[in-house]
């Protein structure tokens, strides 16, 4: 089985305590030496939640739509971390009812304030886990926690989401609950879950068009009733005119993306036009290599999905779990953070594969180095990126993705006919 080959090994186990230790001292060592946006080891104490709290502070002095204004963002922003380069800037781009949460944090200090926010996105990733314990089956209790811990040390997990200060710890709490309602063949529930990830709408824009192409009309509709709410949400905070600012915002921001008014670290980022990019610079070719590697992907991940659609089996969730990852690659802006995503849905996979024998089922080796490449390519994909212009996680993600896509789909059986759609 899978669990005795790699998850649960005592070397895995062994690194992964060695990481979430550095980890520790890492969070540690920033705590006592963090003074205004410096750390002793360079980033702030709570990374990129420096910019969220500036944001927050603009919002307690002007309203919730001033952090969207570049000016004033930026000038709260190097009040409250003067020893961060005058050069530096954060734009802020997410909703208002995520401001409105940074507003109340950002009357603390910010040592107190970043503590505490790292400390929620703790929460958020055990409750990931603990939704996906539900899927565990016969599984021991000591090798479920070497599971976790495993997953935890993954380095976009711990160093880039949780040390970092960043929002994915929602994304990876929110798929939890897609994965249990998806393997419960619930889609309504899954659609609702997933208007959660409105927050950044580039979470959303290869899942939906596949769940049209998949006919999964009662999943659709759940999202929509979701966004509803949210989109109701956003307007009790900021208004119709506010709401529609935001958005016009949201515009603002892709179009300084693209130019050469906001510079991204392309070796930190995933997606297929950040690969091209990083490889061969702003050229034509690295455009149109995008569109064709994109597009091709698109295409494979369409059909598998009308497949689905035409089959008389239950949804698949290896085929869920690979649009996941596919869009990581086939979109804009998807930085290392994001590839969190994916994980629920890989490790939903992988629980449900070890609980289920099935004559055609795929080798679970195969699985099992994918797994062992994804876990270790992020340790080597920062520097590798900087000094060969070579983004080693979007292949390896391509990868995993195909792969996951062509795992058969599980005879049907009175269980699964018995289940509820609600």
């Amino acid at each position: 089985m899978l669990i005795d080959r790699w998850m649960t090994k005592e070397p895995q186990w062994l690194a992964a305590m060695a990481i979430l230790l550095l980890g520790t001292a890492f969070l540690i060592t920033q705590t006592l030496t963090d003074r205004g946006g410096h750390s002793q080891l360079g980033p702030p104490l709570g990374g990129d939640f420096s910019g969220f709290y500036a944001a927050g502070r603009a919002a307690q002095a002007h309203g919730l739509m001033a952090p969207y204004d570049l000016a004033i963002q930026n000038d709260h922003y190097h009040a409250a971390f003067p020893a961060i380069a005058s050069t530096s800037r954060f734009p802020y781009i997410y909703p208002p009812f995520l401001t409105a949460v940074f507003r109340p944090l950002s009357r603390l200090p910010y040592r107190t304030a970043a503590l505490l926010w790292i400390g929620m996105l703790i929460a958020l990733t055990a409750i990931g886990f603990v939704i996906l314990s539900r899927l565990a089956g016969d599984l021991s209790g000591g090798d479920w926690l070497r599971v976790c811990g495993l997953i935890l040390a993954f380095e976009p997990l711990l160093f880039e989401s949780i040390l970092g200060g960043q929002l994915s710890p929602i994304a990876f709490s929110v798929m939890a609950g897609i994965v249990l309602t998806e393997s419960r063949q619930q889609s309504f529930r899954s659609g609702l879950l997933l208007s959660l990830l409105c927050y950044k709408p580039t979470l959303l824009i290869v899942i939906l068009p596949m769940w049209g192409i998949g006919r999964r009309w009662s999943s659709l509709a759940g999202f929509t009733w979701g966004a509803l709410i949210v989109g109701l949400l956003t307007v009790s905070l900021v208004g119709f005119g506010g709401t529609i600012e935001y958005a016009e915002r949201l515009l603002d921001f892709a179009r300084l993306t693209r130019s050469a008014g906001l510079e991204l670290r392309t070796w930190k980022y995933v997606d297929i036009t950040a690969f091209w990019r990083l490889m061969l610079g702003k050229t034509e070719l690295a455009q149109w290599l995008s569109l064709l590697f994109g597009g091709g992907g698109a295409l494979f991940l369409a059909r598998q999905w009308a497949r689905s659609a035409r089959s008389s089996l239950p949804p698949r969730l290896p085929l869920w779990a690979a649009t996941c990852v596919a869009t990581l690659i086939l979109n804009v802006y998807v930085a290392t953070y994001d590839v969190i995503l994916a994980i629920p849905a890989i490790l939903g996979v992988w629980l449900t594969q070890r609980s289920r024998v099935e004559s055609n089922a795929p080798a679970p080796g195969n699985l099992d180095r994918m797994l062992a490449v994804m876990w270790i390519s992020p340790w080597l994909a920062a520097s590798l990126s900087q000094s060969t212009g070579l983004q080693l996680l979007t292949p390896a993600l391509g990868g995993l993705a195909v792969y996951l896509a062509q795992i058969p789909a599980p005879q049907s059986n009175k269980n699964t006919a018995s289940q509820i759609d609600v």
